[in-house]
């Protein structure tokens, strides 16, 4: 019965992600339309405002709604740049820069699809490194390069009998006998200049 309920909240969610996410670019396009029409500034060159709707839609929801921002932007630009029912022609210029326009925005939406996959692939690193290291017994910690103890885990509690709150924030050296205080800090000293500490 839970687990029911439970699938479907996560098919609930998943439905709502994807609308989000395939609907993100109509109203990105829309606001650009509005602004277009209420910056004069921008008339000259409506190329630049829509290829700032395709990175925002490629930074916030991903690679196809990015092309589908694209591909709404050519259709905005193109009753926006070269009306159909007006006699004007279509210069060799204005599809130039309308085929550099789609060019570009695909490089965008690829690029940011790129950076997506690295920061999701760079989180679930980070977040295996950190059970890891949590579930560590032996006893793991890091500082800055003052030595100031910035993480402690389970592991270095065991180990010195400090909680994480005990131990965040002071300095390493409060771990170490009186008589190796000196010895810490010439060893904190060769690690910021990136030399090698034995012990």
């Amino acid at each position: 019965m839970g687990n029911s309920k439970t699938t479907d909240l996560h098919q609930t969610g998943f439905r709502q992600n994807i609308v989000v996410r395939y609907l993100s670019p109509f109203v990105i396009v829309g606001i650009t339309v509005l602004v277009w029409m209420l910056w004069p500034v921008m008339h000259s060159d409506p190329f630049a405002i829509f290829l700032a709707a395709v990175i925002v839609s490629a930074s916030f929801f991903g690679f196809v709604p990015a092309l589908v921002c694209t591909a709404l932007s050519v259709l905005t630009l193109g009753f926006l740049i070269f009306p159909p029912l007006s006699n004007m022609r279509i210069s060799h210029n204005d599809v130039e820069r309308l085929f550099g326009f789609v060019i570009v925005s695909v490089i965008t939406a690829g690029l940011a699809r790129k950076r997506s996959q690295a920061e999701t692939s760079a989180g679930e690193m980070r977040g295996r490194m950190a059970a890891i290291v949590e579930s560590s017994d032996d006893a793991i910690l890091s500082t800055t390069a003052s030595g100031a103890i910035t993480t402690w885990n389970s592991g270095a509690q065991s180990l010195y009998g400090y909680s994480e709150q005990e131990a965040l924030g002071r300095h390493i050296a409060f771990l170490s006998p009186i008589e190796k205080a000196r010895e810490v800090s010439r060893n904190l000293a060769r690690v910021r200049k990136g030399e090698h500490v034995n012990n």
